[in-house]
């Protein structure tokens, strides 16, 4: 899905799930949230090059061809080599976090049960919640989600690129509004 050699810092992979067999975690965060998007992280810069940075059980770097067959590759617009190095900084200073739990049982509420989640300060982050976290820490806000899932990061209007759904999921790419006249039918 993406080259692993054209990734660069400051970029955000977009994960589809594994099979149902292999990754029914993905499969069923995929299938609550509505998307074609399981998992998220960010393209950081470190001491050794470029990688992957992700929360899974817990915040750590990865290669970056782990999501190269089934990852979509995003720039996100303006970003300038000084928010690449807060982003980085930030992220790296988080490796060993665990996994938030607690934040991502916040997210099944809200895509299941449609409840509101209960403020509190994050310590830990589920994984797309870690990149948006990153990009905030250089102040770019990607989604207004206060947990955001894969999917509230897939449609930010701030990332370059194509999406499963194609260019946009509305017609003539236009946000329907609630006080447009209803459509006549012939």
């Amino acid at each position: 899905m993406y080259n692993p050699t054209q990734l660069q810092p400051g970029q955000i992979i977009l994960v589809e799930p594994g099979g149902w067999l292999h990754d029914p975690f993905g499969q069923a965060i995929a299938c609550a949230t509505g998307s074609p998007f399981s998992h998220s992280a960010a393209i950081i810069d470190t001491s050794s090059g470029p990688q992957i940075i992700e929360a899974l059980w817990h915040v750590t770097c990865s290669p970056l061809a782990k999501y190269q067959y089934r990852g979509w590759a995003y720039s996100v617009a303006g970003i300038t080599p000084e928010q690449i190095r807060q982003i980085s900084a930030w992220a790296l200073s988080k490796v060993g976090t665990p996994y938030g739990v607690n934040e991502f049982w916040e997210d099944i509420r809200r895509y299941v049960a449609h409840t509101l989640p209960r403020p509190h300060p994050l310590k830990r982050w589920t994984c797309s919640g870690f990149v948006a976290a990153a990009m905030l820490q250089a102040g770019i806000v990607l989604t207004q989600a206060p947990y955001p899932a894969p999917s509230d990061l897939g449609f930010s209007p701030l990332l370059i690129g194509p999406r499963p759904w194609g260019p946009t999921p509305f017609p003539g790419g236009v946000l329907p509004s609630v006080s447009s006249p209803p459509s006549s039918r012939e």
